[in-house]
């Protein structure tokens, strides 16, 4: 969190009507001390005292400059003011001064921009750590650093829980220069990203114009659909200066996202028979002697007139399909003769899956990926089985309208 960062959530809680840097000048007063000499006396009783009221340090339109409402660029605090501020600081009159004056509602609305960069508070020391992180933040200024994180302040970094959906769409991984969104340090899992708006609707209007010709703005810029997760440092630069093609990016990112969880949604409830389970269970355990009688006369006529163009993904089903084909074919009579398992029921099942994943996936190889991790998830495997469901796939994409001939391409 930057100062203004910082200054924003106070900014929207407590300093409406107020110019940006009238209420700066306010916050500041909020964490110095009160004066205790003589010549503090003095210069309190003219407004002085407060270092932002001294012009011969600091002019009001450099005090603006470092504040954006919208979260904006902006330019740094001096070292020199941020020297003098840290010197008068008193984090203890900051706290009591808005555990005094804030309401339930505006400690609530604090509390929640805080959790928002992975602070851990509560409604008790809500301005307790507001006034830890203000008090880092003018220190790092006088070493001219920026970003204070919650282990800056020897506070266990917080991680939301509803922030789990945002990370696991992007991998963890931030989507613009691929860092890792959750570093483990010291033996615990620190965040190093923040939820961030994809449409910048924090520039100016001419700007913004260049930009809804890609996307119009949401209707609610704060709904789901319209946040991703990026790192700290991609994140300042993406709020201070977004770029067009990094704005198209993360919209694609975004929908494949979108449709990647609904079509995991969807597809939750197609069960497969358990007995597929142990088809696939018994591809996977296969031992050379068990497949040297395999016969590999078979015409895979329908998977080429399925798969016309896609030749690496014909040629991997083909060769599945022609090396397993009658050993799986052979499972199934097995258990229709001892289980009375209809092999068309399963077949529809899979048929089934398969009208919900070309909804969401548009060429053929990610379909196929996304029926083999179906499959996969469904019938509860890892990675060690993920060869057999490859192979179990590709034997119904061969019998059972899977990638039925003219499907989209």
């Amino acid at each position: 969190m930057n100062l203004n960062q910082f200054f924003r959530i106070f900014y929207k809680e407590f300093g409406q009507g107020s110019s940006l840097p009238d209420y700066f000048i306010e916050l500041v007063g909020t964490f110095i001390r009160e004066p205790v000499t003589h010549k503090e006396r003095v210069l309190d009783q003219v407004d002085k005292f407060n270092p932002l009221n001294d012009e011969q340090l600091v002019k009001r339109s450099t005090i603006s400059s470092w504040l954006n409402r919208n979260g904006g660029k902006v330019r740094n605090m001096g070292r020199a003011v941020a020297e003098r501020i840290y010197a008068l600081r008193d984090t203890d009159k900051f706290q009591q001064y808005f555990e005094n004056n804030a309401s339930i509602e505006q400690c609530r609305s604090v509390l929640k921009q805080l959790r928002n960069f992975h602070f851990s508070a509560d409604e008790d020391d809500c301005f307790k750590i507001s006034s830890y992180i203000f008090e880092k933040i003018i220190e790092f200024r006088t070493k001219k650093k920026n970003d204070v994180n919650p282990e800056d302040i020897e506070l266990t970094s917080f991680v939301q829980d509803t922030d789990i959906f945002f990370l696991r769409e992007v991998g963890n991984r931030c989507p613009l220069c691929h860092k890792l969104l959750i570093k483990k340090k010291n033996g615990k899992n620190v965040p190093q990203y923040r939820i961030t708006s994809i449409f910048p609707y924090w520039l100016d209007q001419d700007i913004l114009g260049s930009f809804e010709i890609i996307k119009k703005a949401p209707k609610e810029l704060d709904a789901d659909d319209n946040k991703i997760s990026l790192c700290l440092n991609c994140a300042n630069s993406y709020e201070k200066a977004p770029e067009i093609d990094e704005y198209s990016k993360l919209l694609k990112i975004k929908k494949e996202a979108i449709n990647s969880f609904d079509l995991e949604n969807q597809l939750i409830g197609i069960n497969l028979e358990h007995e597929v389970a142990q088809v696939v269970e018994k591809i996977a355990n296969l031992h050379q002697q068990s497949t040297d009688d395999i016969d590999l006369v078979m015409n895979p006529v329908s998977v080429k007139e399925k798969l016309p163009q896609n030749y690496l993904l014909q040629r991997e089903i083909t060769n599945q399909v022609q090396y397993y084909y009658n050993i799986i074919n052979r499972e199934f009579i097995n258990l229709s003769r001892t289980d009375g398992i209809e092999f068309d029921e399963v077949c529809e099942e899979v048929r089934f899956a398969f009208i919900k994943v070309k909804k969401f996936k548009e060429t053929k190889e990610e379909q196929f990926e996304a029926m083999v991790d179906w499959m996969q998830q469904t019938l509860g495997f890892y990675d060690d089985r993920r060869l057999a469901c490859k192979c179990v796939t590709s034997f119904f994409v061969q019998n059972c309208e899977v990638f039925e001939q003219n499907a989209i391409a």
